[in-house]
C-alpha cells in the first residue's frame, strides 16, 4: 500500500524499494513456525522435534513407521515443510492417512527409502527423519533417528 507522500514525492520507486526492504528485515523476526498446535502428549513431542529437526537439517522426507497412523497424524499437524511418507501394514489405516499425506502401505524402512528416491524426493546423500515404535510391548516409547540416503 502506497501512502500518499510515496506516489506524490520524487523519488517513489526509490520509496517503494525503501518500503520493501524494510517489510523483508521485519519479516525475517516472524517465528518460522507462527501458529503450532499445542503439545500434550509425548507423541505431540516427538512429532513437533521431527518437524524441527527436518527443518534444521534440511531433510528431504520423515518416515513415519505406524500401524494405527496416529503417529503421522500428529507430524502432519505441525505443517512439516517436507513430505512425510507413512508406512502402516493396515489398509484401513493407509486409505484414512492419504487425507494426511502421501501413504504407501509396507511396513520396513528400506521400502520407504527406495519408493522415496523412486518418486525422487530423495537422492544419495539426503538426509531423511525417520519415526518409529519399534518395540509392541512399549507402546508409548518412540524412537527418532537421522537416515542418510546411500
Amino acid at each position: 500500500m502506497l501512502s500518499g507522500e510515496v506516489a506524490q514525492g520524487k523519488y517513489p520507486v526509490e520509496s517503494v524499494s525503501t518500503m520493501l526492504s524494510i517489510i523483508k528485515e521485519g519479516e525475517s523476526f516472524v517465528p518460522r513456525f507462527p501458529i503450532s498446535p499445542s503439545i500434550v502428549t509425548g507423541r505431540d513431542s516427538l512429532a513437533s522435534a521431527a518437524v524441527n529437526v527436518a527443518y534444521e537439517l534440511k531433510a528431504k522426507l520423515i518416515v513415519a513407521l505406524t500401524k494405527d497412523g496416529n503417529l503421522a497424524r500428529d507430524v502432519a499437524k505441525f505443517k512439516p515443510s517436507v513430505p512425510v511418507m507413512s508406512y502402516t501394514p493396515s489398509r484401513k489405516v493407509g486409505r484414512q492417512l492419504q487425507l494426511h499425506r502421501v501413504v504407501s502401505e509396507s511396513m520396513t524402512l528400506e521400502e520407504a527409502m527406495d519408493d522415496a528416491a523412486k518418486m525422487g524426493w530423495t537422492k544419495k546423500g539426503d538426509k531423511v527423519v525417520v519415526l518409529s515404535n519399534d518395540d509392541e510391548d512399549t507402546p508409548q516409547q518412540f524412537t527418532m533417528r537421522i537416515e542418510t540416503v546411500a
